[in-house]
Order: C-alpha cells, then structure tokens, then sequence
C-alpha cells in the first residue's frame, strides 16, 4: 500500500507546516492577498494627531456624482453618472477634494467612513516620503550609499539606496508569497539572493527593495519605522483614526504594503503631497522629494512612470500618485489643486482605465 503511506507522509508534512504558520500553508489557506488582511495580520497602532485638519464641505449636497458623466467600460460607448460607474466596480470608497474642499465623497460595498481600508503598496511612497525625510535631516548621508553602509549583511555592494528607490537594484528577492506572509520578514538577508540584472540596468517593481529600505531607515535614524513614521507624519498631518500597520509575528512591520487607515485620513497625507510636503506652511516632507528631474536625468535603468517610490503620471506633467494593488490611489492633479482618493476590494481595470477615468473628471471640475 505504498499510495497510502505516501499519503500519510504528505497530509503529516501538510499539517506540521500548517501548525508551524509557515509561509506556504498561509499562501495554501489565504490564497491571495485581501482588504481583510488588515484583520488576520498581527499590527502595529500609529495614534491620529493631537489636533484634527478638517477639509471645508459645500453647504449645499453636491450632485457631481450625476452630473460627472464617463465612459461606463473599456472601449464602451455612450456615458454614465460617475456614481453609477463606482457602483458597479470594486470600489469602497472615493473622495474628490478641490481647494481643501470635499466636493464627493461616497463610500461602496459595506464600507463606511470610519472603516478602515487597507494600502497595499501605497505604502511603498509613505516609506519613500519617509527616506526623503531622514535624508533631509542627515540620518542618511547619501542616496548614492551603498545599503552595506546601513544593513551589513546585505549582499551585494555595488546596491545603492538610490537602486532600491527606483526599483533597478537587479536583485531576485524570495517569491513576493513569502515577503507577504512570512512570520519573521527580518531574517530576509538571510534568504538566498541572486541577481535578475547588474544594478541601475532595468526597472522591475520589487516589494524586496522596499522591504530593504525600512531596515535602512532604522539603523540611519535609531528609531523603528513605525514611531518614525508617527512622529514624522501621521502625528502633524491633522489624523482623526489610529493608523495600524500590518507586520510579522515579531512585529516587523511590512513596509511595502499594508497600512490601514481611514480613507478621509489618506487623504490628508494626499493633501501633503498636493503641497509638495507642507502641511500649513510646516516643511515635513523636503519639497525636493516632488522634484522629478526629467526622464534623461533620473537613475539609470529607471522607468519614466516612476520615481523615488512615487508613480507619475506622464513623464512632464507634474501629476503623481501613489498606488497599491487592487487600484487604490491617493491621485494628485496640482495644476488644478484637485486630490482624488480611491480604495476598492479588487481590481476589475488596469490603470490605464483609472488614469482616463481620473482625467475625465478633472476635465470636468
């Protein structure tokens, strides 16, 4: 009966896996990442800020959910009422500020305005923000360090911060699956890396890099991700909700994904960005962050949609955003002072679709 026994030896390596929470069994029983995440992960809670930011409203309901006409579906024809489009997509919440004004604000799917949504890889320009600002104050000497000069044990040292900001650092980190699920992402110097390329060669979008920077960011500064990221934003931005960040067993938190926060509290941190890091004539992220240098004096092996863990949109337009998995965006449009802010539970577009969607309502504004 040897089927059998082969049977017995796989269901007790299945179950010894299961009970140890190791990485595969979670990617077994999760399947793939959620918005409810943000309920099975362990966290770590950011408090809001000492004193609220309210945005003004309008006195008067607005009806720009009807009057905002689209394109209802790729290549459709025709337009619907912007509502009835976000109605019919994943979408859990959508907030439209114009001049520090909430012009639309609705939330889909269950969700209400003090359900928390989660980020997914906004984070990454959260942690981005974050470098930009230890860079500023001194703790971090150079973007062209190498990350041996922080994170010892690093691998590789011809890999600069620079490298891991625009995602060309060339590296082949473990399966995302075991970044996202692993109980102990500190040890991830202890993984077998090789390389996909030479550094500064090609863009390839790794959550690796930025799990990488945030163990920079605490050797530069002495302070761990989560208090630097309290004390340095979440706390000066005006926050009315706790922020939780998702981490690991042993508390590492996951710094290219997975801060969950109300969507009206990401919008705040979108109202830093649409000023270019100044909350109320407070410097708190360095402007210089926002200067994107055109395309021929970035890095080398850089993608012209991206700099410094921040999307753009259009290599000269001045619009960027930051971005997560299942399309969630915090959108900023400056030549208009107009911030958008979208969470959704899956992806049912490409950003292609989001991108024109974006534009047709600021067209319309």
């Amino acid at each position: 009966m040897p089927h059998h026994r082969t049977l017995r030896i796989g269901l007790l390596l299945f179950f010894a896996c299961y009970l140890s929470s190791c990485t595969l069994s979670r990617r077994l029983t999760l399947n793939a990442p959620d918005f409810q995440d943000q309920l099975r992960f362990a966290h770590t809670e950011i408090p809001p800020a000492a004193s609220n930011f309210s945005f003004s409203r309008p006195p008067a309901k607005s009806e720009i959910g009807q009057s905002i006409q689209v394109v209802p579906i790729p290549f459709g024809l025709g337009t619907v009422g912007m509502e009835e489009y976000l109605n019919n997509s994943a979408t859990q919440a959508f907030i439209i500020i114009r001049n520090d004004t909430v012009l639309y604000e609705q939330y889909f799917r269950e969700i209400s305005a003090n359900h928390p949504v989660t980020s997914f890889s906004i984070a990454k320009t959260f942690v981005g923000a974050m470098i930009s600002i230890a860079l500023e104050e001194g703790s971090i000497h150079s973007l062209k360090d190498p990350v041996q000069r922080y994170v010892s044990d690093f691998p590789f040292e011809d890999v600069t911060l620079e490298h891991l900001l625009n995602h060309t650092s060339g590296i082949r980190y473990p399966a995302e699956g075991w970044l996202y699920y692993c109980n102990h992402i500190d040890r991830i110097c202890e993984k077998k890396f090789d390389r996909r390329a030479e550094p500064g060669q090609t863009f390839r979008y790794e959550n690796g890099n930025t799990q990488m920077l945030s163990m920079v960011l605490e050797v530069a500064t002495g302070i761990e991700p989560v208090e630097y990221l309290s004390q340095k934003i979440w706390s000066r931005i005006g926050t009315e909700n706790a922020l939780r960040w998702s981490t690991d067993k042993g508390g590492t938190p996951k710094a290219f994904c997975c801060l969950n926060a109300t969507a009206m509290d990401f919008a705040r941190f979108g109202r830093l960005m649409l000023n270019r890091g100044n909350w109320n004539g407070e410097q708190i992220i360095p402007a210089s962050y926002f200067d994107v240098p055109p395309a021929e004096e970035r890095p080398e092996g850089s993608f012209a949609r991206y700099y410094n863990h921040m999307w753009l949109e259009g290599e000269d337009a001045g619009i960027y955003f930051a971005a997560g998995l299942y399309g969630q965006y915090i959108y900023v449009y400056p030549p208009k002072n107009i911030l958008i802010v979208r969470f959704a539970k899956e992806n049912l577009h490409l950003h292609a679709v989001w991108s024109e969607f974006f534009q047709t309502i600021i067209a319309q504004l």
